[in-house]
């Protein structure tokens, strides 16, 4: 007798970053997904920790995207005994080895920047009510796993085309359906069984918008399934409206007061034309797969039409430049205007004011520009990278902008600056925050709660079962409601929750 199928949610159930799922059909074992915690220190503890279940049984692993809360662990599949094929999409497949080489160069430095003293220390100062102690690490680092590990894993990868049914496993079948939230990124069905053991389960990965202006519409299953195990990250969020991105600037919080995105918004439009007229110099932290595509895409779109005058916009980011690439040689994933673009040879991210930054000299002399300039940098969380040199340059500069695009994880400097910090220690210096602080919505990679649920309604048979992962408790719990409202049995799994199905 076949045993009961189960889901594992070993990552991100309840919480936004971990991703892990073991799917257990009874003869074989599947890993969907296995990605970094991030936020404090006791998260980035978690990744190196046993991850819950024995990884010597896992048949067959699935990567839905590159971002690092869903791929950033792979990297210790081969010492933890995990050898099986990594399947993915053709596009991410062309990135993964990139990502997992530059994390594990990166864990590299942070060791040995913590031998030398020089680790980046960041904290704030105050308001009282928000000081923290270290930001940065203040004790050794994990190293998860070292350089050799992450091209021996990306040795394991193996690609799937969208659409196409490939078997993984002894018995399953995985089906890769585009996400929209990232170039490459997918939902998976995976199928095993016959007859009355049939089994069909739909594992979202991060859902994207149901209107990207960037990436072409959600694929589908060829018919319903009766299990879903969809991720709710904005699943509480009622969306940005309908007028495209908004743009408040960050109250500087005192104490016993509340730090909002305060006074009236205005459109991303009018704002880069009044901060191109004053002639202001603005940084964007961003993350290189997605964010920064999506921002030099919108941006580019507008300088063409004559909605944005022309400006120089730098990016601060080598993988940012080589993904910008990825998206052009896979044109027909976009959404038609822009593929159209990459059909006729263009890139739906140049213009003439754009240009790419390949040196720490190039970096400086960025910073060092004189009149109304754009800066891309990452990380999106300001807890690492180039954005940090730049966030010292800048945050002091009553004519600069630090403008925030995406959602800022607790305990990261870009959470501090975009919830209304006044002054930070950065690299062991005292700055008052002159600078204005911007927080953009409408940029969001992930689908709001009206688009969460006409993608489930689409996707799941009516009083089927919904498994929701990845997602903050709030989250969760308002996009469950509306999930049970339409008739559907809904999971909410702890971490470490294992769920028949």
């Amino acid at each position: 007798m076949i045993p009961t199928p189960t889901v594992l949610c070993a990552g991100a159930a309840g919480e936004v970053t971990g991703s892990a799922n073991l799917i257990d059909t009874g003869r074989a074992k599947v890993l969907v997904d296995f990605g970094l915690f991030q936020g404090g220190h006791s998260q980035e503890e978690r990744n190196a920790e046993h991850p819950g279940f024995d990884a010597r049984e896992v048949d067959a692993v699935i990567l839905t995207h590159a971002h690092m809360d869903h791929c950033g662990r792979m990297g210790r599949l081969g010492k933890l005994g995990c050898h099986a094929g990594i399947w993915c999409t053709e596009p991410t497949a062309e990135v993964i080895a990139r990502v997992l080489r530059s994390s594990a160069s990166l864990q590299r430095l942070r060791v040995e920047e913590h031998a030398s003293g020089t680790v980046p220390s960041m904290r704030v100062l105050a308001p009282a009510s928000m000081a923290t102690g270290e930001l940065g690490r203040t004790t050794v680092p994990p190293i998860l796993y070292s350089e050799a590990e992450a091209k021996s894993t990306a040795g394991q990868v193996r690609s799937c085309g969208y659409g196409e049914a490939c078997q993984i496993a002894e018995g399953v079948n995985a089906t890769f359906l585009d996400a929209s939230h990232v170039i490459g990124s997918a939902s998976v069905l995976l199928e095993w069984g016959r007859g009355l053991s049939r089994r069909r389960l739909l594992c979202s990965g991060d859902i994207g918008p149901a209107r990207s202006p960037l990436l072409r519409a959600h694929g589908l299953p060829a018919e319903p399934v009766e299990t879903l195990l969809m991720e709710s990250t904005n699943g509480g969020r009622a969306g940005g409206g309908a007028g495209g991105p908004m743009v408040r600037v960050v109250t500087p919080h005192i104490d016993g007061a509340t730090a909002v995105a305060g006074g009236p918004s205005e459109s991303f439009s009018e704002y880069l034309r009044q901060a191109v007229a004053s002639g202001r110099r603005l940084l964007f932290p961003a993350f290189a797969l997605g964010r920064m595509q999506l921002l030099l895409s919108w941006i580019a779109s507008a300088v063409r039409e004559g909605t944005v005058p022309e400006f120089p916009v730098f990016v601060d980011s080598a993988m940012a430049a080589r993904i910008c690439d990825l998206y052009a040689r896979h044109g027909h994933l976009l959404d038609p205007a822009p593929a159209r673009l990459c059909a006729r040879g263009e890139t739906p991210f140049g213009f003439e004011g754009m240009r790419l930054l390949r040196s720490r000299r190039e970096s400086e002399g960025a910073i060092a520009q004189d009149g109304a300039s754009a800066l891309m940098a990452g990380s999106g969380f300001c807890d690492a990278g180039p954005v940090l040199r730049h966030l010292a340059r800048m945050l002091g500069d009553e004519g600069c902008d630090i403008v925030f695009t995406g959602h800022q994880i607790a305990g990261t400097l870009g959470h501090a600056l975009s919830h209304g910090a006044s002054r930070i220690e950065l690299h062991g210096r005292e700055i008052a925050v002159r600078a204005q602080v911007r927080v953009v919505s409408g940029f969001s990679g992930h689908a709001f709660h009206g688009d969460l649920l006409n993608w489930a309604q689409q996707r799941v048979i009516p009083g089927g079962r919904v498994i929701l992962n990845h997602g903050s408790p709030a989250a969760r719990d308002s996009f469950a409601a509306t999930l049970r409202t339409h008739g559907y049995r809904v999971d909410l799994p702890q971490p470490g929750e294992a769920i028949s199905i």
